[in-house]
């Protein structure tokens, strides 16, 4: 459109109309045009809808301005003095990694031009003259896109935060149990936010050894939510030497009362009473846990339902026990092991990870079943959170 095109366009009163219902919210926009009469024919069209305009006639002016106003669309030329609209769209990209929509508006209308533009950052090309209702109309739809994407950041900064604070208060928990050297585990998370895996581990009053691993719904501020119950009640009453039975219990039942409603803590719970030579554990909705014990091979399936899903005096919790020896070795670990993918993309399952504490007997460790699993894996990324628990008599005994 020509220029009296735009003179017309901001004095018939029925394209008045049109323009205004295509316009959208007011946006604050870059335009960059090196012909001064252009551009201010362009800005008095956008001003008199709403959108407030900051100019720039070059290239380098362009990119200052952009620092200053931060606007929420450019409007692009691309043959200029000095920079062109490209090299100057390619220096804005670079230095900024918020997306601001960026529109050329070009006297050139060569395919290769707009395959250009896109290239170095464009979102959209308009070859001069340019029809000012389809120009108002892309705005508006560029507009409601720049806002959906502001909307994400800032929903993406809370949960970076959230993340933060679930961090700062789990390990404030956690630190006060995972010191114990005579237990070996890790944890990796598939999450940059706070994993949904735990592992708590207290000595007893009479010698013996409490631990807990726990896999929550979900990772972050959710998921710590859901664990803290768990980890404070777990911490208290292994230090006051209550029995197993009595700390599921009572787990269970502060895992319904306080946890979010509907979410519930698959968990694993092992007591080693060395008076005794003796390991009792309680499993509910983790996998097994696999004993070697000097050659003989046990496996203990999961007999109960995850905790916070029922009451305790609704349940009748089963547990396991078998003999501990100097030659016993302890493995278990969350899903996120079993379901993780190796080179052909199958999953790794049980019977993989029952071979690898069968062929390291007693020397396994947490070093190398983490070893052996990151080979398998063969660079793939699990798909959750996996927690790895190792014991062994030769570390209960340190």
């Amino acid at each position: 459109m020509s220029m009296n095109d735009f003179i017309r366009a901001m004095n018939d009163e029925d394209l008045i109309g049109l323009l205004k219902d295509v316009a959208g919210k007011a946006l604050s926009v870059l335009l960059v045009e090196d012909e001064e009469s252009q551009a201010m024919l362009i800005a008095a069209l956008l001003g008199r809808y709403g959108h407030t305009v900051h100019l720039a006639f070059s290239g380098e002016q362009a990119i200052e301005k952009f620092r200053q106003v931060k606007p929420d669309l450019v409007l692009m030329d691309v043959i200029m003095p000095g920079l062109n609209g490209y090299e100057t769209t390619s220096v804005i990209r670079a230095e900024h990694h918020e997306w601001v929509p960026i529109i050329f508006l070009s006297g050139l209308s060569d395919d290769t031009d707009f395959l250009h533009a896109l290239k170095v950052g464009g979102d959209d090309f308009f070859s001069k003259p340019v029809d000012p209702t389809k120009l108002l109309a892309k705005m508006n739809v560029m507009g409601r896109v720049h806002t959906m994407q502001l909307q994400l950041t800032r929903y993406r900064e809370v949960q970076e935060k959230e993340a933060a604070l679930a961090s700062v208060v789990m390990n404030h928990y956690l630190d006060k149990s995972q010191n114990d050297p005579r237990i070996e585990y890790t944890i990796e998370s598939a999450s940059p936010s706070f994993c949904g895996d735990a592992i708590s581990v207290m000595p007893t009053p009479d010698g013996g050894l409490n631990v807990m691993m726990l896999d929550a719904m979900g990772h972050g501020l959710h998921a710590a939510i859901n664990l803290m119950p768990a980890i404070t009640a777990f911490i208290a009453m292994s230090k006051k030497g209550f029995a197993l039975d009595s700390i599921v219990a009572e787990i269970n039942d502060k895992v319904l009362e306080y946890s979010i409603p509907g979410n519930f803590l698959a968990g694993t719970f092992l007591n080693l009473d060395p008076a005794a030579s003796k390991l009792t554990g309680w499993i509910g909705g983790t996998p097994k846990v696999y004993l070697n014990n000097g050659g003989e091979m046990r496996a203990f399936s999961s007999s109960n339902l995850p905790l916070g899903i029922l009451a305790a005096s609704e349940l009748d919790f089963k547990y396991m026990s078998a003999p501990w020896s100097e030659n016993s070795v302890l493995l278990t670990c969350t899903d996120g092991v079993f379901e993780s993918q190796g080179a052909a993309g199958e999953n790794l399952g049980e019977d993989w990870v029952f071979g690898v504490i069968q062929e390291y007997g007693n020397t396994l460790s947490t070093k190398i079943f983490n070893q052996v699993w990151k080979e398998s894996l063969n660079g793939n990324a699990p798909n959750d959170d996996a927690a790895v628990l190792v014991i062994s008599q030769c570390g209960f005994q340190k």
